[in-house]
């Protein structure tokens, strides 16, 4: 099976996207809640750490890597790690 021939869902996985979004929203708005309460609210650095960390989360199980790794390459297999 040639990778073209996969379809958008298999390769893009739109249900991790808006997971993704809708994560990173509910941290932030945390985030700023933890502000107006008068508690220390996450610093920019630990911010851009989560959603780092959520980037890379959807582009190990959510992107076109994961399908290549399932039926390809081992080594994109490995590279999710």
């Amino acid at each position: 099976m040639q990778l073209a021939r996969l379809g958008f869902t298999a390769l893009w996985n739109p249900d991790l996207i808006v997971a993704a979004v809708v994560i990173s929203a509910l941290y932030l708005y945390a985030a700023g809640r933890l502000k107006r309460r008068g508690l220390t609210p996450p610093t920019i650095g630990q911010r851009l750490y989560f959603l780092t960390g959520i980037v890379l989360l959807y582009v190990a199980v959510g992107s076109p890597l994961d399908a290549l790794s399932d039926k390809f390459l081992f080594s994109a297999h490995m590279l999710e790690h």
